[in-house]
C-alpha cells in the first residue's frame, strides 16, 4: 500500500467487500495481513502495520471477519479469517485469494 499516494494493492483492492456494509478506516488492510499470513497474534499485525492493530482487530472480530482461535497447549491467542469473511468477499475458499504481489 503506498499511503502517501492513497493507491492500494492488488490484494487490498480485492478485499474490499463486494457487499454494501459498514466501513471503517484501515479495516481491509488488517484483513488482508491475516488472511495471507494468518494465523497471526495481534502483536504480529501490529509489528506487521507499523502502529497498534489491537482496537481494528477486535472491530473486526465484532463483525465476524476475524476468528480468535487459541492452539491447544498454548496460551496465545491467534487471529484467522472466519466464513463470513468468504461470504462477503465473494470467495467459495482461501485459495481463491489473488497472489499478494
Amino acid at each position: 500500500h503506498d499511503a502517501a499516494q492513497g493507491v492500494l494493492s492488488p490484494a487490498e483492492q480485492v478485499l474490499r467487500p463486494r457487499s454494501r456494509g459498514p466501513a471503517f478506516p484501515g479495516g481491509h488492510r488488517h484483513l488482508a495481513i491475516v488472511a495471507y499470513r494468518q494465523p497471526l497474534t495481534a502483536d504480529q499485525v501490529s509489528q506487521l502495520r507499523g502502529t497498534p492493530s489491537g482496537h481494528l482487530l477486535t472491530q473486526l472480530v465484532r463483525r465476524q471477519l476475524l476468528k480468535v482461535e487459541r492452539p491447544k497447549g498454548t496460551r496465545t491467542m491467534v487471529y484467522r479469517t472466519s466464513p463470513r469473511f468468504l461470504e462477503l468477499f465473494g470467495l467459495e475458499s482461501m485459495g481463491e485469494l489473488p497472489d499478494s504481489e
